[in-house]
């Protein structure tokens, strides 16, 4: 499994492998630019509802791990 740090501490590169995911798994529909707006924030919320997981739109460090370690 990737380790990906919580949401305050990811780099550019991090917050683009989290939509590059988000968008292969059918969540995201939006651009992928590291930026998390509100299309990026629902979609991570959608995936938060998936795993059973509080719907907060912001990710913690094992979401993310999880979320990009998913194929």
């Amino acid at each position: 499994m990737t380790t990906m740090p919580e949401e305050a501490g990811m780099s550019k590169e991090d917050r683009i492998r989290v939509q590059d995911a988000l968008k292969r798994l059918g969540y995201y529909k939006g651009g992928i630019d590291g930026i998390f707006g509100p299309l990026a924030r629902e979609a991570i919320r959608r995936f938060q509802g998936d795993i059973g997981a509080k719907k907060t739109g912001r990710l913690t460090a094992e979401e993310a791990s999880r979320l990009v370690s998913t194929h």
